[in-house]
This record gives C-alpha cells, sequence and structure tokens, in this order.
C-alpha cells in the first residue's frame, strides 16, 4: 500500500498492510487495481478497474508514486515540479 500526505511537510510511505475484512480496498484480488483518495472538500472517494498485469502495474503505480511525491515536494520548496 502507498500512501501520501501533507503535514509538517509531504509524506510518503510504502508498505505491507493487514486489512480488515470489511475494508473495500481488502477485496482487490487479480489485476483489479484500486486508488483510494481522502480530501478535504470531497471526502472519501474509491476508483476499482482492470490493471495491466503484474510488472506492468508495479511500474505503472511506482511512477505515479514518484511523480505524486515529487509535486509535494516542488510544492513544499515552492517550486514548479517538472
Amino acid at each position: 500500500m502507498a500512501e501520501a500526505w501533507q503535514a509538517n511537510g509531504p509524506r510518503l510511505v510504502v508498505e505491507p498492510r493487514v486489512l480488515d475484512a470489511d475494508d473495500p480496498l481488502a477485496t482487490v484480488t487479480g489485476v483489479t487495481n484500486a486508488v483510494e483518495l481522502t480530501a478535504v472538500l470531497a471526502g472519501q472517494l474509491r476508483w476499482f478497474g482492470p490493471g495491466a498485469g503484474g510488472d506492468r502495474t508495479a511500474s505503472a503505480l511506482l511512477g505515479d508514486v514518484l511523480a505524486g511525491a515529487r509535486t509535494l515536494l516542488a510544492r513544499g520548496a515552492g517550486r514548479v515540479a517538472a
């Protein structure tokens, strides 16, 4: 699971997690992807959909996490991300 948030600077954690059986993210199996976002104004949002398979999905998600981390770091330092 990857998690990013802004609190006294940008934070990013990627680690295995044990989820409660009733957590919607715990129902994800196979090549299905899930993204959960909590926004101040919109609340909790979730997207589920088919993925491209193990290696391609891992690569794409890592790229997205790194892009998000770069954006958070750039905004925190007053710069614009490339």
